[in-house]
């Protein structure tokens, strides 16, 4: 069959085999693709409130996204929103196009200047500024300032001391 067919009168087609759409397949607005035996999942536009469109899913199970390489979410500009590095990569999150959070294989990076590793440890590059108190909580508890921790504040459970290890 050559140019349009088009079925006036007909309400479902069942197909057993492949159905091959060269052009893509078009659906209006508040119709949609369903998937599953009950629909468990949908895809559609409605133009109900501001034109949106929806994956819907609404069985019992997850909905994965299975992928081999990276998986990029960015808005209609192609501004980078999200992206998962291969399968057991990095994530990474981005506010108008600069990466703001990322994992790594030690923790997490928060924009340019906050570390947090899964051991604790946590490294804060740039000025910090703190509008509460500052509460280092454990047995033996030190602070340390300036290059070669020049000055110390140290808290064991009975003493506390202030050391000044540079010369003046």
């Amino acid at each position: 069959i050559g140019g349009t067919l088009t079925y006036e009168d007909v309400t479902n087609i069942d197909s057993v085999g492949i159905i091959t759409a060269r052009d893509g397949i078009f659906l209006p607005n508040d119709k949609s693709l369903s998937l599953g035996t009950g629909n468990d999942m949908r895809i559609y536009s409605s133009t109900a409130g501001l034109n949106n469109s929806f994956i819907k899913k609404t069985g019992t199970g997850p909905l994965n996204f299975d992928f081999q390489g990276d998986f990029l979410v960015r808005n209609t500009a192609g501004s980078m929103r999200a992206k998962f590095t291969g399968p057991l990569g990095a994530v990474e999150l981005y506010h108008s196009s600069q990466k703001k959070f990322e994992t790594t294989a030690k923790g997490i990076k928060v924009g340019t200047g906050v570390t947090i590793e899964t051991n604790g440890q946590a490294e804060i590059a740039g000025i910090t500024t703190f509008y509460k108190d500052v509460h280092i909580k454990s047995g033996n508890n030190r602070l340390y300032l300036g290059a070669a921790d020049r000055l110390s504040i140290i808290a064991d459970p009975s003493h506390s001391y202030l050391r000044n290890a540079g010369s003046s």
